[in-house]
């Protein structure tokens, strides 16, 4: 199937599974299905995470005593999250899955407009309708994400609807990756500054769609001439990386190595790039997590090794 085309069964349709050849193969699940009676395992240690998930004698657990609880999800649904090719295989003794929460209306125009490494919107189109306020929405969210015995999914009655439809999943498969691949920048970094950056790279990326090159406002031209980005993080200072070349410079109409008012024309789009980023970081908070940013562009060619290996690729 390609990533264009719908699910062969209707979105949110509730499915009956066809018998497989044999329990093990679960060949009627694929990524993103919503499971229902699936609870998560949580590992914690000593009285203050006992108390806190609810353990009848975390009285007597010591600070190292460790213990397991299952943490029901807030909807009374799960999410598939383990990737389409490994659910088949029976050398893959589980599949992962993670609880499906209810977020504000609020809470929600946040991810729909922004991105989480969290948090992802299922499908709003009436099929598991969320409880609460008007406007609440359904998540998938990766907190509590664990693991199920194939031998606990066999049960081909086990109740599961599929509200991905083709591009929705290839959309849902994509940021699952991205998580998975992500690089270990703190939670506070990724908040007040690589969330906001990637918010106005994506924002200049919808503006590019609307007119030539040479039409396009100096940052949006900028950010089109990078081919790949790079981040690294030096006390409060988060320096980000776009990495070029002619090829990339091209597509932007840019030839800094030749046109002198090119060269100009980056520095002033790095200047409002720069601008335009921090604003959005001061909207997360007015200090901005203690952050600051700072945005350049360079040749791999150019960079030295012992100063490239100091920075961390970005998976947008």
């Amino acid at each position: 199937m390609s990533p264009g085309e719908p699910s062969a069964e209707a979105a949110g349709a509730e499915t009956s599974s066809p018998d497989p050849p044999a329990h093990d193969k679960l060949e009627w699940l694929q990524q993103g299905d919503v499971l229902e009676g699936i609870a998560c395992a949580v590992v914690g240690a000593g009285k203050a995470d006992g108390h806190k998930y609810g353990l009848d004698d975390a009285d007597v657990l010591g600070p190292r005593d460790l213990f397991t609880v299952l943490v029901d999800s807030p909807s009374g649904y799960v999410v598939v999250t383990s990737q389409d090719c490994d659910i088949p295989k029976s050398n893959e003794p589980t599949v992962s899955v993670a609880p499906v929460v209810v977020v504000t209306a609020t809470e929600a125009k946040v991810l729909r407009d922004g991105y989480s490494s969290r948090q992802h919107l299922l499908p709003d189109r009436g099929e598991l309708p969320a409880p609460g306020t008007p406007g609440s929405r359904l998540v998938v969210d990766l907190s509590y994400e664990t693991s199920v015995l194939r031998s606990a999914l066999a049960d081909r009655s086990l109740p599961h609807r599929r509200l991905f439809t083709g591009p929705e999943k290839a959309d849902f498969a994509a940021w699952l990756g991205n998580r998975k691949g992500r690089v270990p920048f703190e939670d506070e970094v990724i908040k007040f500054v690589l969330g906001p950056a990637h918010d106005e790279r994506a924002s200049l990326a919808r503006g590019q769609r609307e007119r030539p090159p040479d039409q396009m406002k100096a940052e949006q031209r900028v950010a089109l001439g990078v081919h790949a980005w790079y981040a690294r993080v030096q006390g409060g200072r988060v320096d980000l990386l776009g990495v070029v070349d002619d090829v990339s410079l091209a597509e932007a109409s840019l030839h800094p190595k030749t046109e002198a008012a090119d060269q100009s024309l980056i520095e002033d789009g790095l200047r409002k790039l720069v601008a335009a980023t921090t604003t959005r970081m001061k909207k997360v908070e007015p200090g901005s997590g203690g952050y600051t940013i700072g945005i350049t562009l360079r040749r791999l060619a150019d960079m030295p090794a012992d100063e490239f290996v100091l920075y961390s690729l970005l998976v947008d």
